[in-house]
């Protein structure tokens, strides 16, 4: 008895932090944040390295349950109504492995779950799922169900475009396999029974257009706006749009002590000699030169000179006058949404990694940019004339929280192909 109320009171101080049971259960739903280990929108295409999505291996999604749910016959002391049994591994501390209790989560906010076998011993819970479950108690409001069964009746009728039941398993970043979930009956929802409560029976189709709707956006009416974009080779749009290198480059260069002319010389001298961004060494490529800054000083009006010092080798280049950004070699090809490196405030996100709690950033938004030698340049051209490279830039930004300036920090970063 003593340790049952020990327990209590110890979960006074983290029911405030329980989202991990809150979330898990509609509170998850149907949305497209999943919990670690759990599938995510299948798709027919191609991966990367060529291999079908349909060639993986397919399992039974209700034989490898990771977590489990029932609701309580009666409420606890504290008005929680739902048990939430969650599998762990075992613990990398022997001296742990008959703990009857197990702290997860960051540090300064823990999430505390108690065996499983232990709570169906005391009562407090009908029957356990297995020893290598361990429990967390929390609420299940009757809207949020009526939300999760109205979620599914929306994904399936096609409202938010084609639907299937098949999805992905994820290790990591890296898909492994493919599963079915079973649908969510509230026939099952009584007290004593499980139910699984994560996972989706039907889930909007990913395929090559909808990742360019919501995620890859390539569609020619956004990234060729006339209002907000210019093309180089062409000519058409508004020189220094929104959208466009130069405006881009101008807001990056504000606070450097620099014009943002020279802001973006300097960027793209750093390919004129070996440097070391992350702790990777570059080698150099002097064909910046040649294939860029050169061509773009002659499309400015003003004269680009390669210079190698004499006592150090390190190269450099001279202007006689100012590169004109408006009509910068680089075209709109795409803007990305990455939600999937939105930050949370008890949890990292992104890269196939957990989230946990509440999310404070949107992730980053990217705009890519390739790299263009049009002749002629700036009017008149054509896909043929515009003298594509195998080169991209990106710039990266945060997208910020409710109450954050609309623009985060930038970056700029340039891809070799």
């Amino acid at each position: 008895m003593i340790a049952t109320q020990i327990d209590r009171r110890s979960r006074v101080r983290w029911l405030g932090t329980l989202s991990l049971a809150g979330a898990a259960l509609a509170f998850y739903g149907c949305s497209e944040n999943s919990p670690p280990g759990e599938s995510e929108v299948a798709s027919n295409a191609d991966q990367p390295g060529g291999t079908k999505f349909s060639d993986l291996p397919f399992v039974d999604a209700a034989s490898n349950q990771q977590v489990v749910a029932e609701l309580l016959a009666k409420p606890t002391a504290l008005g929680e109504t739902t048990a939430l049994h969650v599998r762990l591994p075992p613990p990398r501390n022997q001296q742990l492995q008959g703990s009857l209790v197990r702290v997860i989560g960051q540090p300064e906010s823990p999430q505390v779950l108690f065996s499983s076998d232990a709570l169906a011993q005391l009562g407090v819970i009908k029957s356990s799922p297995g020893k290598d479950f361990f429990t967390a108690f929390s609420t299940l409001p009757p809207e949020e169900i009526q939300r999760l069964v109205d979620q599914q009746e929306k994904i399936a009728s096609g409202t938010f475009g084609q639907a299937t039941n098949e999805t992905l398993l994820f290790a990591g970043r890296s898909p492994v396999a493919r599963t079915i979930n079973p649908g969510f009956d509230t026939s099952v929802l009584q007290p004593g029974i499980p139910f699984a409560p994560l996972g989706c029976r039907f889930v909007p189709g990913s395929n090559q257009a909808a990742w360019d709707k919501s995620l890859f956006i390539r569609d020619p009416a956004v990234v060729q706006d006339v209002s907000r974009t210019w093309d180089p080779c062409t000519g058409i749009g508004t020189p220094g749009g929104v959208w466009t290198f130069a405006h881009l480059i101008r807001e990056m260069a504000n606070g450097s002590g620099r014009t943002p002319e020279q802001f973006a010389l300097d960027w793209l001298s750093l390919w004129l000699n070996s440097y070391a961004p992350n702790g990777d060494t570059v080698a150099p490529r002097v064909v910046m030169f040649n294939q860029v800054i050169q061509p773009w000083a002659a499309a400015s009006g003003v004269t680009a000179t390669l210079i190698t010092s004499p006592t150090t080798g390190l190269r450099s280049v001279s202007l006689s006058g100012p590169l004109n950004l408006n009509i910068a070699p680089f075209r709109l090809l795409a803007i990305v949404n990455r939600i999937d490196l939105g930050e949370t405030v008890h949890g990292g996100g992104g890269y196939g990694g957990s989230t946990t709690d509440l999310p404070v950033t949107a992730g980053e938004l990217r705009f890519i940019f390739d790299v263009v030698q049009p002749n002629p340049w700036g009017a008149g051209g054509n896909e043929n004339t515009c003298g594509k490279k195998l080169f991209t830039t990106i710039f990266e930004y945060a997208s910020p929280g409710p109450g954050a300036p609309r623009w985060s920090t930038g970056r700029s970063s340039g891809r070799r192909c």
